[in-house]
Formats: structure tokens, sequence, C-alpha cells
């Protein structure tokens, strides 16, 4: 391929047509990108889907995908977290066979070793995970500042019969717009959607959620440590 030509100035094609145009096909998005830039991503990239477009909202890639976008389509699996956690283990989102409540159940140690009382939800469908919805109450980090987009660190579990099973990671981006502390938990009320995952799911898989603290993680620059009232909502296709 020949050297791209630099140009540092915009284009002004005063209304005209822009004929055969390309987007650049890339396997990793681009680093430091700036909101509405777009691309075509031409694999599986984590846990984004390839061959779809996607553009840079500010903090996160989104696929331009009608069917994601929408939010009418799908089923959704629904975790919650709602007590206060406080950097020292990982915790699974369950339903707590013991209580008739919707509660956390934590995974044993900082090893995340399973909890006999963990109780995955069951899926009804054969498909992929395209979309994550967190709302978030309450976050802290374990440090005296705060790097934004700040994490907020998960692992989704297809469940074995005596084991955690398989994992695949699922890193929500928290942006600036948000005031996270440091230390201990304090209200942010987080509304965060994320779009274009390929998480894929077989009808009957147990699927948990992990909640991962930067304390024990730190695969990230920022994440989370401190939360307090944590909810994700999963949606397969």
């Amino acid at each position: 391929m020949a050297t791209p030509q630099q140009i540092f100035v915009d284009i002004d094609l005063h209304q005209n047509q822009l004929l055969n145009p390309s987007l650049q096909r890339v396997s990793v998005f681009p680093t430091n990108p700036v909101k509405s830039q777009i691309c075509y991503l031409i694999a599986d990239f984590g846990a984004y889907k390839g061959n779809l477009p996607y553009y840079y909202n500010g903090f996160d890639w989104i696929p331009f995908n009608s069917s994601q976008s929408s939010g009418n389509s799908g089923v959704s699996c629904e975790f919650s977290l709602p007590e206060t956690v406080i950097n020292t283990s990982e915790y699974f989102y369950s339903w707590n066979k013991s209580s008739d409540i919707l509660t956390s159940v934590r995974s044993g140690s900082t090893t995340g070793l399973v909890n006999d009382n963990i109780s995955p939800i069951i899926a009804p469908i054969t498909g992929h995970i395209v979309k994550a919805y967190l709302r978030l109450v309450g976050a802290g980090v374990q440090a005296s500042s705060v790097v934004y987009p700040c994490f907020f660190q998960t692992e989704v579990h297809i469940m074995g019969i005596s084991s955690e099973g398989t994992s695949t990671r699922l890193d929500i981006p928290i942006p600036n717009t948000y005031s996270i502390a440091s230390y201990y938990p304090t209200p942010i009320n987080a509304k965060i959607e994320v779009l274009g995952l390929n998480i894929p799911i077989t009808k009957g898989d147990a699927i948990a959620l992990k909640f991962i603290p930067d304390s024990i993680s730190h695969s990230i620059s920022s994440s989370i440590s401190q939360i307090k009232n944590a909810f994700v909502t999963l949606t397969i296709e």
C-alpha cells in the first residue's frame, strides 16, 4: 500500500459527493480516537464483534448496528450486587438461595473460589451477548485521584458443575461526566451502555457475572475498587 497522504486541515467538499469511499479497516481500534471517528473492524476484537463499522462516542466504540442500538430486541439477563463492596474480594452477582431478596454472594476469596450459594442465570436462547447496561449508584477508587475513563471491571462466567468454568472479560468505561470518589463509594448514579459485544452463549448455559475490584486486578490504568448498589443487564441475541 502506498504511503498515506498526510492532511492536517479539514476538507470542505462544498456539498459535493464523496464517491466510492472505504472506511479504514482495522483489527485493533485506533489509539487516541476523537469523538465521531469511524473505522471498520475486520475481525472479532476482545468482546467486540468483527465485520462491522464502528464510531467513537467519546469513551467507547459503538457499532453501526440498529438492532443493537435500538435496545428493543434480544433477551435480557439481570444481575444485582446491592451491598457495599470494599476492595477485599472478588464478588459474583447472583440470587442468594438462602434469601427471598436479590443480593450478592462473595466468591469465597481473592482468587475467586466458587461459593456454593451462587445461583447463575440459565441462558434461555443460543446467541451472543451483544450489549451490557450498567446502573451504578455509588463508586470509588483505591487511590487519591481518578483517571478517566475509569473502568468497572467484570467477568462473564459460563459456570461449570463445581467450578467457575470459562470466563470473558467485560470492562465498562465510565466517563468523566460522573464524579467518582477516592477510597470509599459515594453517589454517582451512572447509567452506561456498552454495545458491540460478541460473547457466545448456548441455550442452557449457566451465566454468572463477577465484579473485580482494582485492588485485585490492575490490568487497566484506572478502575473501580468500591461500589454500592450495582446492577448489570446483559442482552443476548
